[in-house]
């Protein structure tokens, strides 16, 4: 036997059934046949190295002789709808596109099963080196993964159908058609049905007809072709019935303790001037932090995840409400990303706050655009700040680290007790650490006053700016220190302590 495990790393399945247009919001699920194995074929002509076609046509012959069982996970239908710009009888327009797809989690697999399939050593060989060409499966959105695999699924729930189940179909949901190569039987009644055919005269414009020889050419074939040459239907495919049982429509709905909110939005810093060069630096963090604040503020009408107030007016406290941290994702000095995140989360109403967001002014700074690129849960997208992931480390936890360096300058909210003739910053640290619910640090390291901060440490904390634009907050002595953080087990991001914490000072950086 033979299985194919295709996993979704965006956790979206985009397809169009073959008698379907794009814009009609359906999807083709479960992927045919058909769409896998012109996957393969592909795949094939995309390696460094083209392996003999001979090996390529047995492997296709075995796969489309066979009829193939999926199991399918778990999905949620979804859709986006958006304007494309056209350009019709000489004017710029535009035409809306229904963009539907298939939400699957990213941890789930799709299974394909040919349970009558055995693949000699070269053939095996080929189907998994063509597996790990695939990038996608469907639209080029589908970004997939496919592993080759010698063992049943565990749960068998859309299969061709047999008399026996259409006679008594029991646990069977729903039946559809699905689109499958022709077996080698087929496809030569095929080759002597329009061999014995009079080829239709050369129309103006028209290809001639052309019978595919073997499957490797009906995999092959491009739709244009199709189309140049008149075909009204697939030379060399067939439609099969397939019944799907009721487990793989009907995802657990999570309950409402489980609807986590997204914390997260990460914005692109765009300076309104052709030169890239006049982006801030990173030493104007607080004011760029606090301007993209007071704008979310305005837009939101003062939402308390964003104002840092209640109803009532009263502040919030725990640091409940949202951090504003600029990034240098690139280590040039420049601040080209700002991360919003809040641990509590962002309602509907913040959320669509978010998505508001187009330029920043005002305070002493230059007007820059903003460009919204995700909005989500940190903890499922690692990889998407600077602040939060190690790009250095070597273990696959990379959103994970042991040690953190100052980024920006730590300013304390008050000033350090002093005991025994020592001010004791560390444990004010520590403090610090424990009101934004961290544990203990193994070790807390006062950096030299020399020290520098930034991504490659190109500047002195003297150059940083350090008062709010607006605004007030308590605040000790003017002086900004930078530390190193050892914690005694992997801590995720981001850190930002102290005054000014929530808009882009005391930030650390993992290392």
């Amino acid at each position: 036997m033979i299985t194919l495990s295709c996993k979704f790393l965006a956790g979206r399945y985009h397809a169009t059934p073959w008698t379907h247009q794009v814009n009609e919001g359906v999807v083709e699920w479960p992927p045919s046949p058909w769409r896998i194995l012109r996957a393969l074929v592909s795949a094939y002509y995309r390696l460094p190295e083209t392996p003999d076609r001979r090996v390529l046509l047995s492997l296709l012959s075995q796969l489309s002789n066979n009829l193939p069982h999926y199991s399918l996970p778990n999905y949620t239908e979804a859709h986006t709808r958006h304007y494309m710009p056209i350009r019709r009888e000489g004017k710029n327009k535009t035409t809306r596109v229904l963009d539907t797809f298939y939400v699957i989690h990213k941890d789930d697999s799709l299974m394909v099963w040919w349970p009558d399939v055995t693949l000699a050593k070269p053939e095996r060989g080929l189907l998994e080196e063509l597996c790990g060409a695939i990038a996608y499966l469907g639209r080029a959105e589908s970004w997939v993964e496919i592993t080759v695999k010698d063992e049943k699924p565990e749960l068998i729930t859309a299969f061709p159908m047999t008399e026996e189940l259409e006679d008594n179909p029991q646990d069977i949901l729903d039946t559809l058609n699905v689109l499958v190569p022709l077996d080698e039987a087929r496809l030569t009644q095929l080759q002597d049905t329009l061999g014995m055919l009079p080829k239709p005269k050369k129309k103006r414009g028209k290809k001639s007809w052309t019978i595919p020889r073997d499957i490797v050419e009906v995999l092959e074939l491009d739709i244009g072709d199709l189309h140049a040459q008149g075909w009204n239907g697939i030379p060399g495919g067939r439609w099969v019935r397939y019944g799907v049982q009721e487990t793989s429509l009907k995802p657990e709905k999570p309950s409402e303790g489980a609807l986590l909110l997204p914390n997260f939005a990460r914005f692109r810093l765009v300076s309104e001037t052709v030169k890239a060069s006049v982006l801030p630096p990173l030493t104007q963090a607080i004011a760029i932090g606090d301007r993209l604040h007071k704008t979310l503020n305005k837009i939101s009408d003062g939402l308390p995840v964003f104002s840092g107030k209640d109803q009532d007016g009263n502040r919030l406290q725990g640091h409940q409400h949202a951090f504003f941290l600029p990034e240098d994702a690139d280590g040039d000095g420049k601040i080209d990303h700002i991360l919003v995140w809040a641990k509590e989360g962002f309602n509907p109403d913040a959320v669509q706050a978010l998505a508001k967001v187009r330029k920043i002014y005002g305070g002493g700074i230059s007007g820059y655009q903003l460009v919204l690129l995700a909005v989500g849960r940190l903890e499922e997208q690692p990889s998407i700040s600077s602040l939060t992931y190690c790009p250095a480390k070597k273990s696959q936890d990379q959103e994970k680290s042991y040690y953190w360096r100052s980024l920006t300058p730590l300013i304390f909210p008050r000033y350090p007790h002093k005991k025994n003739g020592r001010y004791q910053r560390e444990e004010e640290v520590q403090r610090l650490l424990g009101e934004m619910g961290f544990p203990d640090c193994q070790s807390v390291e006062l950096l030299p006053k020399q020290s520098k901060f930034g991504v490659k440490e190109q500047f002195y904390g003297s150059k940083f700016w350090r008062n709010r634009l607006h605004g007030k907050g308590s605040r000790g002595p003017m002086q900004g220190y930078g530390f190193k953080l050892v914690f005694k087990e992997e801590v995720k991001g981001p850190i930002a302590l102290g005054y000014g914490a929530h808009f882009g000072l005391g930030v650390f950086r993992p290392e």
